[in-house]
């Protein structure tokens, strides 16, 4: 089983959310209409952020507050991102399909199965779909204490875009999952061939090598900018949850709801952020297994093989490994690797030491305004 019919109940489930992910069309007429309904429902997920914080169930916080502010911020946020994606996904469709095609003819060449892939991938989207829709949506009401069908289908609209962005993180995750099993296929016949003195199989395993890196430009050249935005949307995403929780729910709130809604919201970031996290993992594995197929190359003999031809292949390819790119990027901003998820905390403690003393402000102006009106009314 190839990667693209492992995933293939996955890709159904996000064409249908808007996404265009390796979609196979009849014509360009067809084409160009779905497209039209992605960003269709672009428009209508961008609208949801005016009715969801009108909406007095959904947000009954004071519109004047720094909280609210902040949550508008993150909600435009999260929406520009998955127009941004949308957007990516319709330029960037011949790059997807590419990744694919050659991603098949290895799995083809090397005999790797992806029937874990589809089943990990069938359970995960199952998962998260189930979370979101009656488990999530059900929390936000009963921590609100009331409930309309306005509200209702306003949140349904508004929780659709981060099933699609969870959705999203899945399939990058096991398109990654994917050339991780090629490269221990690879590094492990390659030990195994050296060991036993066979030339013949080395010099396949190098172009296989080369062509796996060659997915390396691939994914960087279509998945690059959601790799960024996934790492912006989670520091906006921790930032923004918890001050509003710290400071605009705690202190207010009684206790049962306050507990309902940090549970309301774990539920909502909890996969996007385990996701990006395996996400962030796998690239750095990645990046290991590359290296490591490097120095399975001194298990080579030459004097026991004999063979010139495969000396040279082994100069030519460790000359070009050096000045292959084998690491995952975020667009060109910067690479992804374990270093990405230090950056981003310590971003996050920044960012609220920042926000806490714009509160002192606020309350240092409340304060003043407040003795102001008390000493006219005196």
């Amino acid at each position: 089983m190839h990667f693209a019919e492992s995933q293939r109940h996955l890709v159904q489930i996000l064409t249908i959310l808007g996404y265009p992910v390796l979609r196979e069309f009849k014509s360009d007429h067809s084409k160009r209409c779905f497209f039209a309904y992605a960003i269709f429902t672009k428009i209508i997920s961008l609208g949801t952020i005016f009715f969801h914080c009108c909406d007095p169930i959904l947000f009954p916080h004071n519109k004047a507050t720094l909280i609210f502010f902040i949550w508008f911020a993150e909600s435009v946020v999260n929406q520009i991102c998955m127009a941004v994606l949308t957007l990516n996904n319709i330029l960037k469709d011949n790059s997807l399909r590419k990744v694919s095609t050659l991603l098949d003819d290895l799995q083809s060449t090397f005999a790797i199965d992806c029937s874990q892939l589809r089943r990990t991938s069938d359970g995960v989207t199952f998962f998260v779909i189930i979370l979101y829709f009656l488990v999530f949506i059900p929390v936000v009401f009963l921590s609100k204490n009331a409930f309309s069908i306005p509200s209702l289908i306003i949140k349904i609209l508004y929780t659709i875009d981060g099933i699609s962005f969870a959705l999203y993180e899945v399939y990058l995750l096991m398109l990654l999952w994917s050339l991780e099993k090629l490269l221990i296929a690879i590094n492990f016949r390659m030990i195994f061939a050296f060991t036993l003195g066979k030339s013949q199989p080395v010099v396949p395993l190098l172009t296989g090598h080369s062509k796996v890196l060659q997915c390396v430009e691939l994914i960087n050249r279509s998945f690059g900018l959601f790799l960024l935005l996934m790492t912006l949307e989670m520091l906006f995403l921790l930032t923004g949850n918890l001050y509003c929780h710290v400071f605009g729910i705690w202190p207010v709130v009684e206790t049962e709801r306050a507990y309902l809604t940090t549970i309301k919201t774990l539920i909502w970031i909890g996969p996007q952020l385990a996701l990006w996290l395996a996400v962030i993992i796998k690239c750095s594995r990645f990046y290991y297994l590359a290296n490591e197929t490097a120095l399975c190359t001194r298990h080579f003999d030459d004097y026991s093989m004999q063979n010139t031809k495969v000396t040279r292949q082994i100069n030519k390819f460790l000359l070009k490994n050096l000045h292959q790119k084998k690491k995952f990027s975020a667009y060109g901003f910067f690479d992804i690797d374990n270093s990405v998820i230090y950056t981003v905390f310590s971003s996050i403690v920044t960012y609220l030491v920042i926000l806490i003393q714009f509160k002192q402000l606020e309350n240092d102006l409340t304060n003043k305004n407040g003795g102001g009106n008390d000493t006219s009314a005196t």
